[in-house]
């Protein structure tokens, strides 16, 4: 199972190359140009579409957590940044247990993955969501999960693959950031949740436990 999102990359390649087309067709339809003349015309009209195309990758993959575009970023709805390892504690309800846990999550403008790690096993996001209130001041990063865990003895609960649904609260004016929430799981033969608290470590990935 892997994510279906809208492909904005070939969307927006798509999109001027369809636009350029369009353009020289009626160009030549309302005899505004003639062959000769129809290059010309289309590379400025090239040079035109460049400079936003670029802007928008810029944006996707870097521009977006810039400081200042995320002091605005409400204007447009151009997300939190939630990346980087984070370090804190699971505690699963019932054990009064709570052990080391690890989220790391990639992220762009338009997207986000999130994977987890811990002693006992670890996880990868399938669907990924980031959610605010309604004046746009809190905001939540929202994931379906597939979990590898390992037997859980004081629950009697052997090892499998199984699912689970994490909502988490960013505390971003916090130093460090602080993500704060809960998860629940179809774990057999009983199910299993919890309360999740990490803090963020660095932005930079380890891809394990440590």
């Amino acid at each position: 199972m892997i994510p279906y999102r809208l492909k904005i990359k070939p969307l927006i390649t798509t999109s001027a190359l369809g636009s350029i087309f369009i353009f020289a067709i009626i160009l030549l339809v309302l005899h505004i140009a003639d062959f000769k003349k129809l290059g010309e015309i289309l590379i400025h009209y090239a040079l035109i579409l460049l400079p936003i195309t670029i802007l928008w990758f810029i944006l996707e993959k870097k521009g977006w957590h810039w400081k200042y575009i995320q002091k605005y970023r409400t204007i447009v709805n151009i997300p939190p940044d939630f990346r980087g390892r984070w370090i804190g504690t699971l505690d699963r309800d019932g054990e009064e247990d709570p052990h080391t846990f690890v989220i790391e999550i990639t992220q762009s403008m338009s997207k986000a993955q999130v994977y987890t790690y811990s002693r006992n096993g670890k996880s990868q996001s399938y669907l990924v969501e980031i959610s605010s209130d309604l004046a746009e001041q809190k905001f939540w990063i929202c994931y379906l999960w597939q979990g590898d865990g390992g037997k859980i003895e004081k629950r009697k609960i052997p090892a499998a693959t199984f699912y689970g649904f994490t909502i988490l609260e960013l505390f971003e004016k916090e130093s460090p950031k602080r993500l704060e929430g809960y998860y629940f799981t179809n774990r057999e033969p009983k199910q299993t949740k919890g309360v999740i608290k990490v803090l963020q470590d660095s932005e930079e990935l380890k891809n394990k436990f440590e």
